[in-house]
């Protein structure tokens, strides 16, 4: 699927749909809507300036904080019950 990729980040090639695709299934699977992972998405791939391996360290470190945020809320609403 495109994802209206600029030139300047190699525009929707093959590699930046295959990214995209995985950068939005992992951001959807924290529970974002699709139009919310494509902008989370494009704006990662984009401040990397088009470097998809940098743009992927990215979006793990968001996706591990992400992750490490809901765990400490969980906690403190267990707490909280408790």
């Amino acid at each position: 699927m495109p994802y209206g990729m600029s030139k300047d980040e190699g525009g929707d090639t093959k590699k930046n749909d295959k990214w995209m695709e995985t950068c939005v299934g992992k951001v959807m699977g924290q529970g974002k809507d699709k139009g919310t992972a494509v902008a989370i998405c494009k704006s990662t791939h984009k401040k990397m300036m088009g470097d998809q391996k940098k743009a992927s360290i990215a979006m793990n470190f968001y996706l591990f904080k992400t992750l490490e945020e809901q765990e400490a809320m969980e906690k403190d609403a267990l707490a909280k019950e408790g």
